[in-house]
């Protein structure tokens, strides 16, 4: 029994340290692939630079240099049991024209000099609608040469094509030796023109088309594609301006889309471009604005090409200063009371010029007014200095409180007809009153005499 025991544990020692050589030959294996595919790696690697052109017309882009660094990176295995390391090319991007972009490839694919990175774009933060973009750099390494193209997902026909060398000039110095065209990477244009709101209402106004604020990465990705995110501004003068931020330009349609939320008074509403086209040569620019409010157009913006000292709009406002208006009628201060005369005054405090252009991109929105009301030879009165005037439906709406002593009283006003009628023309409207501290309801009727 010793002697079999004995045997038994002289295989199993034989076993393990087999099998312990052949764990070492797997290590030794990996190691020398992990250090082959590393040299691998590290010869094709170094700075490349040349030029980018533009795969649609071959016109310059701008200075293009690659530089390629071979690193170890750990990536799990399989069935993520665990890690191994395995050799990548990291491919900074750097392209210098009017300004200068540059992104970073943290992972890549190279094979017999068959080499190709995609680099994530994130969705700019500022618009909830847009999705994660990516960039994709093909090309063949050989003889010290870098050939190949740079596009953006989706839009091929839009990328660049470019052969680099890795004995090239530096960037700066590649930049500096070409002239690059100042529209190949968008940054601002002006235009100037008019707003036809309809009824003989016509506003001038500057639009102002500005490259959006995004990261390097996003500018990337603008300069390769035929859609440019813009901030689309309207300037009506003085201070009057509506910005559509998420703005996208469509260089293949000729199309300007952009959303804007506008308030005026009590009211918001989302203002959105539609059917804004830009001529071929960008001279020329014709849009609908549509509000979520209404149904269809309520304005048409025409504008012509023009340079960035053009002066803003001037003021053409005529509802800058307070406008009041003074009625003159009767109040009930019980059913069974006697009419007495009262006066209803009605203020339209002063528009800014912002003020007026909201307005007429609300036409339907309610307005804030000023309204008091008291009783000639007497000290009794009552002012709501916020009032809410729907001038579609006649009706002119107010609640306040006030304290009286320790007590709160509440107050409230609400007028029918209501048009804002200047009192040298005929006006007919009725008015209540309530107040809470001592129930008492009053009925006013204004009728003038015209």
């Amino acid at each position: 029994m010793k002697t079999a025991h004995l045997i038994t544990m002289l295989i199993a020692g034989a076993l393990f340290i087999q099998g312990c050589d052949k764990d070492q030959d797997l290590d030794d294996y990996k190691k020398a692939r992990l250090q082959k595919n590393m040299a691998d790696l590290q010869a094709v690697a170094g700075r490349y630079s040349g030029y980018l052109r533009s795969k649609k017309d071959n016109s310059l882009l701008g200075a293009m240099q690659v530089t390629l660094k071979a690193t170890p990176q750990e990536k799990p295995s399989s069935d993520d049991s665990k890690t191994s390391a395995q050799p990548v090319l990291i491919a900074n991007v750097e392209v210098q024209g009017t300004s200068h972009l540059a992104i970073v490839a943290d992972d890549s694919y190279y094979d017999s000099g068959n080499f190709q990175a995609t680099i994530k774009i994130p969705a700019a933060a500022q618009n909830s609608q847009a999705q994660d973009q990516y960039v994709t750099l093909t090309g063949s390494i050989a003889g010290g040469n870098l050939t190949g193209s740079l596009e953006a997902q989706g839009f091929s026909d839009f990328g660049g094509d470019f052969q680099l060398s890795n004995s090239g000039a530096s960037l700066d110095a590649l930049a500096t030796q070409s002239q690059f065209d100042p529209n190949t990477i968008f940054t601002q244009k002006e235009f100037i023109g008019t707003t036809d709101f309809g009824n003989n209402v016509t506003k001038a106004v500057k639009m102002i088309l500005l490259k959006a604020q995004t990261t390097s990465e996003n500018d990337f990705l603008t300069l390769l594609s035929p859609v440019k995110p813009v901030q689309i501004t309207l300037n009506y003068g003085d201070g009057a301006r509506l910005t559509f931020d998420n703005g996208n330009w469509d260089q293949r349609t000729g199309t300007l889309t952009g959303h804007f939320t506008l308030t005026s008074g009590n009211q918001s509403a989302t203002l959105t471009l539609s059917s804004c086209h830009i001529s071929a040569d960008t001279q020329n620019i014709a849009c609908g604005i549509s509000t979520s409010s209404s149904s269809g157009v309520v304005a048409n913006v025409n504008v012509i090409a023009s340079s960035p000292q053009t002066p803003d709009p001037t003021d053409s406002s005529t509802t800058r200063d307070p406008v009041i208006h003074t009625y003159q009628g009767q109040a009930q201060l019980t059913p069974t009371d006697k009419w007495i005369p009262v006066t209803f005054t009605v203020v339209y405090p002063a528009r800014t010029r912002q003020d007026e252009i909201n307005d007429l991109f609300l036409p339907e929105a309610e307005e804030t007014l000023q309204a008091s009301f008291n009783f000639p030879g007497s000290k009794v009165g009552v002012s709501f200095p916020t009032t809410k005037w729907d001038s579609t439906k006649g009706t002119l709406d107010s609640s306040e409180t006030i304290n009286v002593g320790t007590q709160s009283n509440n107050l409230s006003m609400s007028c029918q007809n209501f048009y804002f009628e200047s009192t040298t023309a005929k006006y007919s409207f009725t008015c209540s009153y309530l107040s809470s501290l001592n129930n008492s309801y009053v009925q006013f009727k204004f009728d003038s005499q015209n």
